[in-house]
């Protein structure tokens, strides 16, 4: 864990991406992950090279995208607070220095401080998040002296539900 830096403030604009409105849960989860995987694709197209973050604040949702990432032909690696230190060593030196691993899938809370990201380029928030400075956090892990490359944020936020509002607060 250790403690994060206070001046990660910067939003690196990106944005949202908005998905239709499904109403039920397993068709918005596979909304999202048709974007994601869509938004991945492109990064990959566009440069090879690239890696993408993708955070997340449900324990869930991760091993829900660990069954399916693969699926589509992304290798990965993941970081969430229930890790031992070893294994989040090992998960962060795996990502960087494995070039077919290209998405590191991480919990908000466990991903956002004390950690350097600069292998990855791309970022991508699964959900809004309610405490603004612990998502700049996150997305600061790729603001880091090293850091050779344009940074993207996307939000994925489904358009005229609750995820809405909560980004319009």
């Amino acid at each position: 864990r250790g403690g994060g830096d206070d001046d990660d403030d910067d939003d690196g604009g990106g944005g949202s991406a908005a998905l239709a409105d499904d109403t039920a849960g397993a068709s918005i989860n596979r909304s999202k992950l048709a974007k994601l995987v869509a938004e991945l694709r492109a990064v990959r197209a566009a440069d090879a090279t690239s890696k993408a973050l993708v955070f997340t604040q449900f324990k869930t949702t991760i091993d829900w995208l660990a069954d399916e990432l693969p699926r589509h032909g992304f290798g990965f690696r993941t970081l969430t607070g229930d890790m031992s230190k070893a294994a989040r060593a090992r998960a962060l030196s795996d990502f960087a220095a494995d070039p077919p691993t290209t998405v590191f899938i991480l919990s908000v809370r466990a991903g956002a401080c004390g950690i350097n990201l600069t292998s990855a380029n791309h970022v991508f928030f699964l959900e809004p998040c309610m405490n603004k400075a612990l998502e700049a956090q996150a997305a600061g892990r790729v603001y880091r002296m090293g850091q050779t490359r344009p940074v993207t944020i996307t939000r994925l936020v489904v358009e005229q539900s609750v995820e809405s509002r909560i980004v319009s607060m």
